[in-house]
């Protein structure tokens, strides 16, 4: 990005440094003011205002945009909300705000509002760790696109989670909000999602969603039932 720190470059090309914007939101609005950005870009001016207890409304037309921001914002508002709060994510994407805490929602409006891109098949495994009942091991073993033809629709192994933005685990799910104990999605373009995670299920039996979010914003919710063995 354009000047940007180490620390927090996205690798977007017009990114300006957290430093930058916080000075600038400081010095012409008050805690609770409203700040909008219009080309919100990678979410600089978002997460800043959020940061410093703003309230905010960002604006993009490119999807990729759109996708960098939201993650930037994820990042932000589960380190204000904290594990005691926890985070909780409606099955669409949309943030929702938790006791005492804060969220954010995401709207498409115009005619990218009516082209929902094709959710992703995602293959998923369980594994039951010897010794330690109340922890699983869930992997993602492949993910399929229906909006990219041919190879590149389907990639397995180590290539798969070039299609994938984002991966969230709810172990205790309620058929309605997620509520994330795992999350991942990398914020910088060069990374990549892991695709295997320890879960610890806080009781039995539960059922287990996995939100995989694809490159194309399709959305896909697979749910699991691990019994009490």
């Amino acid at each position: 990005g354009l000047g940007t720190t180490p620390g927090e470059d996205l690798g977007y090309p017009t990114q300006k440094t957290e430093a930058l914007l916080e000075r600038i939101i400081a010095t012409g609005s008050n805690r609770g003011d409203l700040v909008l950005d219009p080309f919100c870009g990678s979410g600089t001016t978002l997460a800043v205002a959020e940061k410093l207890g703003r309230r905010w409304i960002g604006c993009d037309a490119g999807h990729g945009a759109i996708q960098t921001a939201t993650r930037r914002l994820q990042a932000v508002v589960a380190g204000k909300l904290g594990e005691e709060n926890g985070q909780r994510l409606t099955v669409n994407g949309q943030w929702s705000k938790g006791d005492g805490g804060g969220g954010f929602a995401v709207f498409a409006s115009g005619d990218e509002a009516t082209a929902t891109a094709a959710a992703p098949e995602v293959r998923l495994s369980i594994t039951r760790i010897d010794g330690a009942p109340a922890t699983i091991v869930v992997a993602v073993d492949a993910v399929r696109m229906p909006a990219l033809d041919g190879a590149a629709g389907e990639l397995a192994a180590e290539e798969w989670p070039a299609l994938v933005d984002s991966i969230a685990i709810d172990p205790v799910y309620d058929g309605d909000v997620l509520r994330v104990t795992t999350a991942d999605a990398p914020l910088k373009k060069r990374e990549s999602v892991r695709g295997e995670y320890a879960v610890v299920l806080p009781a039995l039996p539960a059922t287990v969603a996995v939100r995989v979010v694809d490159i194309m914003g399709g959305v896909s919710v697979t749910t699991l039932t691990i019994e009490d063995s």
